[in-house]
């Protein structure tokens, strides 16, 4: 006589499939081979071809003091 009824049999199937499409995912990074990432392109020199005109401008940074966050812009004199 078998110990397993139909339902535990059913779910244990249903986990062990789980379980080795969890190991199959994972797996699939082993074969991947490694990532070599491209180093950053040389930035050229362009000549503008647009005249750019201030039409509004916005601050940054007022009306949070009585949150406290303290958060504003930074910047360097140059760069914002």
């Amino acid at each position: 006589m078998n110990s397993f009824s139909a339902d535990s049999r059913s779910s244990l199937f249903r986990c062990a499939g789980l379980l080795f499409l969890a190991f199959l995912v994972a797996g699939c990074s082993l074969f991947g081979g490694d990532d070599v990432e491209d180093p950053p392109t040389k930035l050229v020199q362009f000549k503008s071809t647009l005249k750019i005109k201030k039409m509004w401008s916005s601050g940054v940074g007022d009306g949070a003091e009585h949150l406290r966050l303290a958060l504003t812009a930074a910047s360097d004199g140059s760069v914002l």
